[in-house]
């Protein structure tokens, strides 16, 4: 009887054991996508250190608090989000998370989005009608 008690203990110990091993991998993995996440648009953001200081100064916001709500939007639509449902979410919560309008953070992150140009954009653009008029 004390054998099978044993074992039994031994096999309930063993499953948690496991259980514990395999939740603590998962949980590293996420961590290691969040690390992945945030390098790609802190370096997104460093890169265009001149458009989010204009940004700054045309839409009446810090500097810091325009780089952390940009940051989080990144984050957040890092994997392409195209479900208009969730794009109203994540505005929200940055809204919420920064004690900023709905409309002001949207309003950011279109004018970074689509509204400025970087000097490299522009010349690509100049280069791309270049190319396009010489073909002709």
């Amino acid at each position: 009887m004390k054998k099978l008690l044993l074992i039994l203990i031994l096999i309930v110990f063993g499953c948690k054991d496991k259980e514990e091993t395999k939740f603590i991998k998962v949980q590293e993995q996420r961590k290691e996508k969040g690390k992945k996440t945030r390098t790609y648009a802190d370096a997104i953001l460093e890169l265009n250190a001149e458009k989010l200081a204009l940004l700054s100064i045309i839409k009446k916001i810090p500097n810091d608090t325009l780089h952390l709500v940009l940051k989080d939007y990144l984050n957040k639509t890092f994997s392409l989000v195209t479900d208009v449902n969730k794009v109203d979410k994540i505005i929200d919560t940055i809204s919420q998370k920064y004690h900023i309008s709905k409309i002001k953070v949207a309003s950011i992150v279109f004018s970074y989005n689509y509204e400025m140009l970087t000097k490299d954009e522009i010349e690509q653009s100049a280069i791309e009608n270049e190319q396009n008029n010489n073909q002709e």
